[in-house]
């Protein structure tokens, strides 16, 4: 049985070796204690193999390091076979080629746990939006142009979500140093001035700005991630967990504000499920008319919220009924009824999401 053991050493060693690039860092140090066990029972003498269990013929014997060595090899396995099933992240926000054409999404976010479906989603969701900003034919003056979100110009818009993405990884950062840092500290005036400074700046310097402060702001999760850090607390009462999500609504809410062909209908479902709930429950605050919001099968995006409803409002009459598609029901709920108006028909105004 020594060969057996041999062998099944030698497999738990290179199944060890592939798996560790893609493990955390106490995973990896369970791998390599291991390979280290593994390689202290290959090189055990014989009179030092422990007792034996089970006799087979005069000269081989099943004994307890043969018993280790077969139980190296079936960890390893598992661990590959764990592994195996792990979502591959698509690359970094810069990794698209400037002339690469939008796809579909890579893969099923919502088949994911949180935080990786959330992460997964938000690079892809970046790369997509640089990648269609490197290609788009703008002058300097198209960013002077009003865009879906009041009051901001898209070069509002554009520096917002650079300046969005610096906030996050400040206080994200500030999370893995075991301190809690605003993502303004400077308050929100000081905010709301940086945006306007930064909005009439040319496109190439705008897009260069959102690159540089994605690929910052990915670095820092990713940092998050190998320290298994997702639950650190940070500013605001919010783990570092929620900041994945939240600056994947910036992103594609903030897309959409651009008024250049991107529409709700190619929001991700993961930000769909998640985000209708949380914008219907505000209808209450938000209006005074009687409304009923209900989302139709026909052009959803998100099969956990088919045939959700709420209503909302006060009122003698019959309530008015928003009914459509969930990505324009959320549209609406989130400000955005205009990119969705020939979905739902009804599109009642409603007061400030946030």
């Amino acid at each position: 049985m020594h060969t057996l053991r041999v062998v099944a050493t030698a497999l738990a060693m290179l199944a060890a070796m592939g798996i560790c690039a893609t493990l955390g860092r106490r995973q990896r140090a369970a791998t390599v204690a291991l390979v280290l066990l593994s390689l202290v029972w290959l090189t055990l003498d014989s009179d030092f193999e422990g007792p034996i269990l089970i006799k087979l013929t005069k000269n081989n014997s099943v004994t307890l390091a043969d018993l280790v060595a077969v139980a190296g090899i079936l960890v390893a396995a598992g661990l590959w076979r764990r592994t195996s099933r792990r979502p591959t992240s698509p690359p970094g926000p810069g990794a698209a080629g400037a002339g690469a054409q939008p796809g579909p999404r890579a893969c099923d976010d919502l088949s994911m746990p949180e935080p990786t479906a959330a992460l997964h989603a938000l690079r892809a969701s970046t790369a997509d939006l640089l990648n269609a900003l490197q290609g788009v034919q703008w002058s300097d003056a198209d960013l002077t142009e009003a865009s879906l979100c009041p009051g901001w110009t898209r070069g509002h818009v554009l520096t917002h979500l650079a300046r969005n993405a610096d906030g996050i990884t400040a206080t994200v950062a500030g999370a893995l140093r075991g301190e809690i840092v605003p993502r303004y500290p400077d308050g929100w005036d000081a905010r709301n001035a940086d945006i306007d400074a930064g909005a009439g700046r040319p496109l190439n310097v705008q897009v260069a700005d959102l690159r540089d402060s994605a690929e910052r702001l990915d670095r820092v999760f990713g940092a998050v991630t190998e320290a298994d850090g997702w639950q650190l607390p940070t500013a605001e009462d919010k783990d570092a967990e929620h900041w994945v999500f939240a600056r994947l609504r910036e992103v594609e809410i903030h897309r959409v504000d651009l008024d250049h062909g991107y529409t709700p209908d190619r929001w991700p479902p993961l930000m769909v499920t998640r985000l209708l709930p949380d914008a219907a429950d505000t209808l209450g605050k938000r209006t005074s008319e009687p409304l009923r919001v209900e989302v139709t099968e026909q052009g959803s995006l998100a099969p956990d919220c088919v045939g959700k409803s709420w209503t909302a409002g006060e009122g003698d009459g019959d309530p008015t009924v928003v009914r459509g598609p969930d990505w324009a029901v959320l549209a609406w709920l989130v400000g955005r009824g205009s990119a969705a108006r020939d979905a739902l028909g009804e599109t009642p105004e409603l007061g400030p999401w946030r």
